[in-house]
């Protein structure tokens, strides 16, 4: 079978994809094990399905001629009784041209993968039961006779996807019983252990996907479709306390002193506390686009699509410690407690055109889709750092002021930005007719971002002064744009139903 020029096209731009994409490259032999596992079980079924078929019925097919539609086709077929032309003609109304086009009992061979023929209602034959399209060549069975005309379809799946963790600097340190308060959680020490930084875990979260779309045509070769993605708001949540880690502190770099420090949680000697750091990520997506058939061999099609595409990626980090002095400590009386808060938080919205290709095979029920898209646009980025310090002396009075460890006065605000960006996607699906409206599906799909700000690309561990101190030095902690990529990717179970 010839293949149109747009497979090979598409083969090669995915060869250069994966090999000049690092992001992608590292998940190509995922979807190599998954491809070949979903083609090992599709094949699996189909033949069993064939055998079964074969046992109870084995139909004389008239000799294939190929894609070609020949004069031969484009005859009615004498066996089939004059009224199952009638009634075919009737349904067709006064479209002459598409009349001649369906008339192909026993021959719809090139019409494999043309979704504007269904069997009849009550054709029970294997190869076209449930909606193979294959054609039978029973006399009267009406196989290819049935024009859908426009219609719509809705989808919905079910997703569970893993999203790409933030990248954490040392946010929380320790040191063993009797370190000096002084040397107490300072990185570069051998004593020194860090408790918190690193990649945070990308573990699988739920998610949902609706779906629907609208034939323009009377073949169902160009549709407008929409839809939208939604993940759970999820994240991680890490707790220390004096109780188990009798030293801890947030270790920062002092600019006055030019190397590193610590700001103390709790020590052994005279302080106990603990400290709190939580995460969240949230992943919104969006889009309307145009399909229309680009080029098809029957078996094969390639579907264009247009569009456009939102994208809303949103993160959360915030650290909270509260600390008690146990002995005083000069001006510091005993039972003073400090507490501190630093948040960060992001949002990326996206706006951009799509471009996509979709191929689509078809057999027996089946079909196997890879779809590859790409949405060029601006990300506008929007970060907003807040932070405070409370103090409450024994007495009961308190002070609050602005500005923690991380998050002061010289970098707490609302800052906001558009870049360029592209958004390339790529989906794998597996799907199975069950009747000639409804189908399921299952799949794997990945979204990367090549330009997203996320919280902890915002914080800075430069510090020239602590709350309820002046403004001094360097002062820093500053805020600069910093951006990084992010991969989402996952699993798909879905059901689609067509009116």
């Amino acid at each position: 079978m010839e293949m149109c020029w747009w497979s090979e096209c598409f083969h090669r731009l995915a060869a250069f994809t994966r090999t000049r994409n690092p992001v992608i490259r590292m998940y190509d032999r995922i979807f190599q094990s998954v491809l070949m596992l979903t083609v090992l079980f599709a094949c699996s079924i189909t033949s069993v399905e064939r055998t079964l078929a074969q046992s109870t019925w084995s139909p004389t097919r008239p000799p294939s001629t190929g894609n070609l539609v020949t004069p031969e086709k484009l005859q009615v077929d004498a066996r089939r009784p004059v009224s199952n032309q009638a009634s075919a003609a009737a349904t067709l109304g006064g479209h002459k041209e598409t009349r001649e086009a369906v008339t192909l009992a026993g021959y719809s061979d090139s019409y494999v993968d043309d979704p504007t023929y269904a069997s009849s209602p009550g054709c029970n034959c294997p190869e076209c039961n449930p909606i193979s399209h294959l054609g039978c060549t029973i006399p009267g069975c009406g196989c290819g006779t049935v024009l859908r005309g426009r219609g719509v379809w809705v989808g919905a799946d079910y997703l569970l996807w893993s999203l790409q963790g933030m990248d954490l600097p040392p946010l929380v340190t320790s040191s063993p019983a009797g370190t000096l308060p002084a040397n107490t959680g300072v990185l570069g020490l051998s004593t020194t252990r860090t408790l918190l930084s690193g990649t945070t875990d990308e573990d699988y979260r739920s998610g949902g996907r609706i779906r629907a779309g609208i034939w323009t045509d009377a073949s169902r070769l160009v549709s407008w479709e929409g839809s939208y993605l939604a993940l759970e708001k999820a994240g991680e949540q890490f707790s220390f306390s004096s109780n188990t880690t009798p030293n801890l502190a947030i270790p920062i770099f002092d600019t006055l002193l030019g190397a590193e420090a610590a700001v103390l949680i709790a020590q052994s000697s005279f302080l106990t506390g603990s400290i709190d750091v939580s995460t969240a990520t949230e992943l919104q997506a969006f889009e309307i686009v145009r399909r229309g058939r680009w080029c098809s061999d029957g078996y094969f099609n390639f579907d264009l699509l247009l569009g456009y595409k939102h994208g809303s990626l949103d993160d959360m980090l915030r650290v909270n410690q509260a600390s008690r002095y146990s002995v005083a400590q000069g001006p510091i009386q005993a039972g003073t407690n400090i507490t501190r808060e630093d948040s960060f938080e992001t949002e990326n919205n996206f706006n951009g055109f799509l471009i996509g290709l979709e191929r689509k095979h078809r057999w027996n029920g089946w079909m196997i889709g890879y779809t590859g898209k790409v949405s060029l646009g601006a990300n506008q980025s929007r970060v907003v750092i807040d932070g405070r310090t409370r103090t409450t002396i024994p007495s009961g009075s308190s002070s609050t002021f602005a500005g923690g460890v991380l998050a002061q006065t010289t970098n707490i605000g609302a800052f906001q930005q558009d870049d360029f960006m592209f958004l390339p996607e790529f989906d794998f699906t597996l799907k199975r007719q069950l009747n000639d409206c409804t189908r399921i599906h299952c799949g794997y799909s990945v979204m990367y971002w090549s330009s997203a700000v996320r919280a902890s690309d915002t914080i800075s561990r430069r510090v020239s002064q602590l709350p309820p101190e002046p403004i001094s030095g360097t002062a820093e902690p500053r805020f600069s744009w910093r951006d990084s990529g992010f991969l989402a990717h996952g699993f798909q179970f879905g059901l689609d139903y067509k009116f």
